[in-house]
This record gives structure tokens, C-alpha cells and sequence, in this order.
């Protein structure tokens, strides 16, 4: 079965259920050629089961998934030859070398080009340290040793699974480079699951927010954070301001916060808001627009019960 059109991934009601628990629930995804796709959620929202039923570690309970064209029920391998993956933290021979462990994983893949790797090791800032052992290599070393192994069979589609996991800043910030450059220079597309909002939202083109094993959002990331806006006004009599603003049609919600009202309206219909206030005998005092980022879209979503889960931590 070849590609359906620039659709890579593709899912249509995949479902995982474990005896009661629900760990994948009717999941709808679609992620597209040259797309870095975040797919974002608390710890224990259905990520990491996901990515093992793209990868045909797991059978799906119902629903259908497409890797490349192909079926992961039916056809899963031709799809496995053009992805590399990293699940997890990377597992590697302790007691060889960067170089050796990756020339192991070339050959488990029918593979001997000693000049790839010598470039691969290069990418990924290791080549004054290919010949040193793997346990003495720092976690983000070692999650960069699993990103250059998951390229070894030059593939299509990257599917990494938490990759700065346990990182330090400046490590993060490396493997978002790689990853941006394997995107913008190579063409790959990037499946990248994450916790952290501030990763997916520098990294990624479009996301979706999974939570409780359901999608509850997905899109572009700059539409997501663009979409509407959030006015902070000060005024006086604040439920007369409240009621005033609830009635315009261009308003979606009206908070009262303290000694002022969180807004959601377009930014560009200020001018509408102050005369509406106005015609009522209502004046502002001050307002600003409020700065809008993939975490309140997120927790908008969700839900601030999962506000601690989805922080940076």
C-alpha cells in the first residue's frame, strides 16, 4: 500500500483499552510531510501508548492507524524501514564506545557504511567523543547518541518519544536545534510527543493536546496561540462593566478577577470595547493586551487540574 497523498501519519478512532483502563480513546491525528508535530499532554495522558501502537508494539483494541501508507495492523515493517525512533530514555552497551555501539545498530539493520556514521556522529556534536565508553556520556549525551542511531537508516519520519527528557537548559536546547535543523534541512518529518509546553511550542509547526487518552485539541501552533486574545481592563463598577461586555456579540468570555476584567475578544476591537464601556457610563482606567502562549491554550483544553503535570518540569 503506498503513501495516501502527504498524510504520514494518519489515525481514525484508535483506541487502547488495558482490562477497565481506557489508554488511547477514539484518537483522530493527522500529521503531514515536513510537519515537527508536537503531541502534548501530561504525563499518563495516552502519549507513549500511542507511539507503541504507531510502531506495532502494541495492538490496538479498535480503530485504524497508517504509518507511512501502510497499516500497522497489516503491513507494519515496510513502514518501520523508513522511521527511526526514539521510545523512552536510549538503551546502549555501557562498556563500548559511541562509535561501536552505533556500528552494532547498523548491522542489526543490514547495515556497514563506517562513513555515515562518522558523519552522523558529527550532527550530533559527538565525534570528539566517538570513541569514548557510553557510561561515561552525560543524559544528554546519551539522548544524543539515540537521535543519531534512530537516523541510521536515513528515514522518513522520526518519532521521538520525551527526547529532552531529564536534560539540563543548555542540553534541551541542543536537541531542539537538531531537531529544527532535521526539519528544515533534511525534509524529515518529526513526531515529537512532550510534556513540556515551552519545548513543543519553539520547536513545532502544529500539535495536538491529548488528555485522558482523548485529543481535545489540534492545529497550528501559531493559530492556537493567535487565535482571539485576552484583554486585562481596569474599571469602575466591575459587574456592570462584566454584564456590558457579555452582551457584545465579538466577546467570547468575561472574567472577574480582583480589581479588574479578563476579556476575550480580538485584540483589534479595543476600540469597540472602550465605547461600548463608555455608552454605558463606564471608563476604563487601564488595559492591556495579555500575552497568549501554547500553555493557556493548553490549559484552556484541559483544564487547570493538570496545570502542575503540564508545567516544564
Amino acid at each position: 500500500m503506498e503513501p495516501t497523498g502527504d498524510r504520514v501519519i494518519c489515525t481514525r478512532g484508535l483506541t487502547k483499552r488495558y482490562k477497565r483502563l481506557t489508554a488511547v480513546d477514539n484518537l483522530h491525528l493527522e500529521v503531514h510531510r515536513g510537519d515537527v508535530f508536537g503531541f502534548l499532554g501530561p504525563n499518563g495522558a495516552g502519549k507513549t501508548t500511542t507511539i507503541a501502537l504507531l510502531l506495532g508494539l502494541a495492538q490496538p483494541t479498535s480503530g485504524t492507524a497508517e504509518v507511512l501508507g501502510h497499516d500497522v495492523r497489516r503491513d507494519i515493517v515496510p513502514a518501520l524501514r523508513r522511521t527511526g525512533a526514539i521510545i523512552e530514555t536510549p538503551a546502549f552497551y555501557p562498556y563500548l564506545s559511541a562509535r561501536d555501539n552505533l556500528r552494532i545498530a547498523a548491522r542489526t539493520l543490514g547495515m556497514a557504511d563506517e562513513g555515515q556514521i562518522e558523519q552522523l556522529l558529527g550532527f550530533v556534536g559527538l565525534a570528539g567523543r566517538a570513541d569514548d565508553k557510553v557510561n561515561t556520556f552525560s543524559t544528554g549525551m546519551n539522548q544524543r547518541l539515540g537521535l543519531a542511531s534512530a537516523l541510521l537508516n536515513d528515514p522518513e519520519l522520526l518519532i521521538l518519544d520525551e527526547p529532552t527528557s531529564g536534560l539540563d537548559p543548555a542540553g534541551m536546547a541542543e536537541v531542539r536545534e537538531l531537531i529544527g535543523s532535521l526539519a528544515r534541512d533534511q525534509g524529515k518529518t518529526i513526531f515529537l510527543s512532550s510534556h513540556l509546553l515551552h519545548e513543543v511550542e519553539q520547536v513545532c509547526n502544529r500539535v495536538a493536546i491529548i488528555h485522558r487518552g482523548r485529543v481535545v485539541l489540534q492545529g497550528w501552533v501559531d493559530e492556537l496561540v493567535h487565535r482571539g486574545g485576552r484583554l486585562e481592563i481596569k474599571v469602575s463598577n466591575l459587574p456592570h462593566a462584566a454584564e456590558v461586555l457579555s452582551a457584545q456579540s465579538w466577546v467570547s468570555g468575561v472574567l472577574v478577577a480582583n480589581d479588574r476584567l479578563l476579556v476575550d475578544a480580538p485584540a483589534e476591537r479595543s476600540d469597540d470595547l472602550t465605547r461600548s464601556l463608555a455608552e454605558a457610563g463606564l471608563y476604563i482606567t487601564g488595559l492591556r493586551l495579555l500575552e497568549r502562549t501554547l500553555e493557556s491554550v493548553f490549559l484552556e483544553a484541559v483544564g487547570n487540574d493538570d496545570e502542575e503535570a503540564a508545567g516544564n518540569d
